[in-house]
C-alpha cells in the first residue's frame, strides 16, 4: 500500500497541468477532440466552447482511469531502503538473475572483470532494485540491467555507465513487454541506448539524467507513462517516442543532443507542460502525430527547428521560441498556435509550409525574427496575431494592419505590424 499511495501521489502532478493548461486556454485552444471541420469552413471566429469541454472531459476520463488502474501490487515489506535486510548485490554474484521477488540491493561497485550479455536481469515480477547510490559499469555489448516480460518493477537510485569509447554496446537498462514499472533517480551514460523500453503499459520516469548515449531514452510502442524531471544532454537523440500513447512530459529537459531533443512518431495524445529544448539540432519534432498539447514549453538555440509540427490536431498554448533557425515549423492541420511567441529566429518565426492547411494562429507575436510570420500552406487561418522588427513581419497573411492610431476603429481580428 505504500507505494500505491507513493505513486498516486506522484501522479497529482497531472491534475495540477491540466489545471494549468486550462487557465492559459481560451475557446478556440485544445479542440483536438472533437470534429476539425471548425477550422476548415470558418469564414470567422466561430466559438467552439463545446468542443473544447468535449476535449476536456475526454482527456479527464483518461486521466482518471489511468490513476484508478495504475497500481503497483509489490509487497510492502519490500519497499524499505532498509539494505541492511535485502538481498546483496556485488561483484561476487554477477551475472545475477533476479528470480524471486523483492527488495535487492546493490551493495557496491559493480566493475565485471569479464563482458557479460548482461549484469542484472530480473526474471520475476514484484522487484525493487535500488543501486544505493552505487556505479554499475557495463562492458562489451551487453545490457546493464535488463527486464523481460514482467510487471511490477522499481529500479532507482545509482549510476550506469557504459563504455565511453564504444557507444555501439549495449544498453544501460532494457525493459520489454510487461507493465507498471518506475524507475527513479537514475544517472545513465555511454551506452547505445541510455533507457530502452518496449511494449510496455503504465510506467514512471522520474528524475532520471541521461548523458553522452546514443539514444538517451527510447520509449516504443509505451502507453500511460510520465516523465518527471528528467534530463537528455548531449546524447544522439534525447527523447525519442515510437508509436507512444497517452504519454505526460513536465519540466523535461533536452540540451546539447547531436540530433533532436524530443521526437515523437507515429503517436497520439501527448502532453508537454513546462519542458525545454535547448543547443540540438531540431528541438521538439512531432513527427505524423495526433491529439498532442504543450503548455508552456521552450525551444531556444537549436540549429534548425525550435519546433517542427507535422502534427494533425496539435495545440500550443504559451509556447516561446527563441534564437532557433526557424522557430515554428507547421506541416500538419488543426494545428492550433495561441499566445507563442518566436523571437530572434533567423529564417522564420511562425512557417506555415506548403502541406500545412487549416491550422489556426490566433493571439501570437513575431519579434526581431527574418520572417514573422511566412504562411505557404492553404485555408490556415491568422487572427490578432502581432509583429514587429522582422525583416519582414507578414509573408501571404490577410487581415494586415499597420498600428492602428487611436481614432482608429477596432478590429478585433487583424494581425498587427509595426
Amino acid at each position: 500500500m505504500s507505494l500505491i499511495i507513493i505513486l498516486l501521489l506522484s501522479l497529482l502532478f497531472i491534475p495540477y497541468a491540466q489545471s494549468y493548461a486550462m487557465k492559459v486556454t481560451d475557446e478556440s485552444i485544445r479542440s483536438q477532440a472533437g470534429d476539425q471541420s471548425v477550422f476548415r469552413y470558418a469564414t470567422d471566429l466561430i466559438p467552439i466552447q463545446s468542443k473544447l469541454d468535449q476535449a476536456l472531459s475526454i482527456e479527464q476520463e483518461i486521466l482518471q482511469t489511468w490513476k484508478e488502474t495504475f497500481t503497483y501490487e509489490i509487497n510492502t515489506t519490500s519497499i524499505t531502503r532498509d539494505c541492511t535486510t535485502a538481498n546483496a548485490v556485488d561483484n561476487t554474484v554477477i551475472p545475477l538473475r533476479i528470480t524471486s521477488p523483492g527488495l535487492y540491493c546493490v551493495t557496491d561497485i559493480i566493475i565485471p572483470v569479464a563482458p557479460f550479455g548482461f549484469i542484472i536481469s530480473i526474471e520475476t515480477d514484484n522487484v525493487v532494485l535500488d543501486l544505493n547510490e552505487n556505479f554499475i559499469q557495463s562492458t562489451g555489448a551487453g545490457t546493464a540491467i535488463v527486464c523481460n516480460n514482467r510487471s511490477n518493477i522499481i529500479i532507482r537510485g545509482g549510476t550506469i555507465r557504459g563504455n565511453v569509447n564504444n557507444l555501439t554496446g549495449g544498453n544501460g537498462i532494457s525493459i520489454t513487454n510487461g507493465r507498471n514499472i518506475l524507475l527513479q533517480n537514475l544517472t545513465i551514460a555511454n551506452c547505445s541506448h541510455g533507457i530502452f523500453i518496449s511494449n510496455i503499459t503504465e510506467g514512471v520516469l522520474q528524475n532520471c539524467a541521461l548523458y553522452g548515449n546514443t539514444t538517451g531514452l527510447n520509449l516504443s510502442s509505451g502507453q500511460f507513462f510520465l516523465l518527471l524531471s528528467c534530463v537528455a544532454s548531449r546524447n544522439g537523440q534525447g527523447f525519442v517516442f515510437n508509436n507512444c500513447a497517452n504519454i505526460f512530459l513536465q519540466q523535461c529537459f533536452a540540451n546539447n543532443n547531436g540530433a533532436q531533443g524530443f521526437l515523437s512518431i507515429l503517436s497520439r495524445t501527448f502532453q508537454f507542460i513546462t519542458c525545454t529544448a535547448n543547443g540540438n539540432n531540431q528541438g521538439f519534432v512531432m513527427d505524423r502525430t495526433l491529439k498532442d498539447s504543450f503548455a508552456a514549453c521552450t525551444s531556444v538555440d537549436n540549429r534548425t527547428q525550435g519546433f517542427d509540427l507535422n502534427a494533425d490536431s496539435l495545440s500550443m498554448t504559451a509556447i516561446n521560441a527563441k534564437g532557433n533557425n526557424v522557430g515554428f515549423n507547421i506541416r500538419g492541420t488543426n494545428t492550433v498556435l495561441f499566445q507563442c511567441l518566436a523571437e530572434s529566429n533567423v529564417n522564420a518565426g511562425f512557417q506555415l509550409n506548403t502541406t500545412s492547411k487549416f491550422n489556426l494562429l490566433r493571439d501570437n507575436t513575431a519579434m526581431e525574427n527574418g520572417i514573422g510570420y511566412n504562411n505557404l500552406g492553404t485555408s490556415n487561418k491568422f487572427y490578432s496575431n502581432f509583429a514587429e522588427n522582422n525583416t519582414t513581419n507578414y509573408v501571404n497573411v490577410p487581415n494586415t494592419f499597420s498600428s492602428p492610431t487611436v481614432l482608429s476603429p477596432i478590429n478585433f481580428t487583424a494581425n498587427i505590424e509595426n
